[in-house]
C-alpha cells in the first residue's frame, strides 16, 4: 500500500506540475499581451506552483520543511477573488455607462424624430401651400387677377347644379386695338386691370365677372326678370363709360352682349347667343347692351 501511494503521489505531482506549467505558460502570454488582470492571476498560479513544489519536495524528501499548500491556496483564493471582484466592478461601470450611452442615444433618436416630424410637417404644409397656389393661378388669369375662363366655367355650372336664374355677359372694351397702336400693350394691360376692377367693383354681390379672353370679359348676372338685369347691365357699362382715364387722355366704352340661361338650351349655345349679341351692339354703334 505504501508503495502504491508513492506512485500514486508522483502521478499527482506530475500531473499537478504540468497543469500548473501550462497555466503559467498561458497567463504569462496574456501579461505579454496586455490581457486585464492577467498579472495578477499569474501571481496567484505562481504562488501556489512555488507551496506545490515546497510541499512536493518535502513528501518526497521527508525534509523538516513545514506544508506551505495553505498559504498558497490563500494568496491563489484572495488573488481570484480580486480578480474577480474587480472585473465584476468593472463590468458594473460599463454596464452603467452603456446604460448612460443608450438612453443618451434615445434622448438623441427622439430629438431627431421631433425634428424630423417638425420638416415633415413644415414640408407638408408648403407643399399643400404650393398645391393651392398651383391650383388658384390654374383658376385665375395671371394679368386681372379675376377668374379665368376655366373657373368661370366651373361657378356657371355651379349655378347650373342649385337651379339658379342667371343671364351671360360678354363685354367687350371698345376700340381696344388703338389704345394698344397708340400708347403701347403695357399701357394697353394697364387699361385691362383698371376695367376688370371697374366691372368687378360695379357686379359686385349680383354675380362674378371673369377673363375670358383677350379684351373680352364675361360676366355672369344673377336675375330673375329682363328688365331688372338689363337695367344691371346699363348701370355696369355706364360705370366704366364715366371712368376718366388720364394717362390716356379719355374716357373708355364697352359693348354688352346678353342671354338668359335656359336648361333646354347647352351653355354653349348661350355663350354663342351673348357673343352674337355683343356683335349686334358693335355694329350698332357700340357702348351699348344688347
Amino acid at each position: 500500500p505504501y508503495h502504491r501511494a508513492d506512485i500514486l503521489l508522483m502521478i499527482y505531482a506530475i500531473l499537478g506540475i504540468l497543469l500548473l506549467g501550462y497555466a503559467i505558460i498561458c497567463l504569462i502570454i496574456g501579461t505579454l499581451k496586455g490581457y486585464p488582470y492577467a498579472d495578477l492571476v499569474l501571481l496567484g498560479f505562481v504562488f501556489l506552483g512555488s507551496m506545490f513544489m515546497n510541499d512536493l519536495i518535502y513528501q518526497i524528501t521527508l525534509s523538516n520543511t513545514p506544508s506551505l499548500i495553505p498559504l498558497g491556496v490563500a494568496v491563489f483564493t484572495i488573488t481570484q477573488a480580486y480578480t474577480l471582484s474587480a472585473g465584476f466592478s468593472n463590468a458594473c461601470t460599463t454596464a452603467e455607462q452603456l446604460f448612460e450611452e443608450n438612453a443618451s442615444i434615445t434622448s438623441e433618436l427622439k430629438q431627431m424624430n421631433s425634428n424630423l416630424e417638425y420638416l415633415v410637417n413644415e414640408r407638408t404644409s408648403e407643399l399643400q401651400k404650393a398645391l393651392e397656389e398651383m391650383d388658384a393661378m390654374s383658376k385665375t388669369d395671371y394679368l386681372t387677377k379675376l377668374p379665368n375662363r376655366r373657373m368661370a366655367l366651373l361657378k356657371i355650372n355651379e349655378l347650373i347644379e342649385q337651379n339658379k336664374s342667371f343671364y351671360i355677359a360678354l363685354a367687350d372694351i371698345d376700340l381696344y386695338k388703338e389704345i394698344n397702336d397708340v400708347f403701347g400693350h403695357v399701357k394697353g394691360d394697364e387699361i385691362l386691370i383698371r376695367i376688370s376692377e371697374i366691372l368687378n367693383a360695379a357686379v359686385q354681390d349680383t354675380g362674378f365677372v371673369s377673363r375670358w379672353g383677350g379684351e373680352e370679359f364675361l360676366l355672369v348676372l344673377e336675375a330673375d326678370n329682363f328688365n331688372g338685369i338689363s337695367e344691371k347691365a346699363n348701370e355696369i357699362r355706364l360705370a366704366v363709360e364715366k371712368t376718366w382715364h388720364e394717362d390716356i387722355g379719355k374716357n373708355i366704352t364697352i359693348t354688352i352682349g346678353l342671354c338668359q340661361y335656359r336648361k333646354n338650351i347647352s351653355l354653349d349655345t348661350i355663350i354663342s347667343n351673348a357673343d352674337k349679341a355683343l356683335y349686334k351692339g358693335k355694329a350698332a354703334g357700340r357702348n351699348q347692351c344688347i
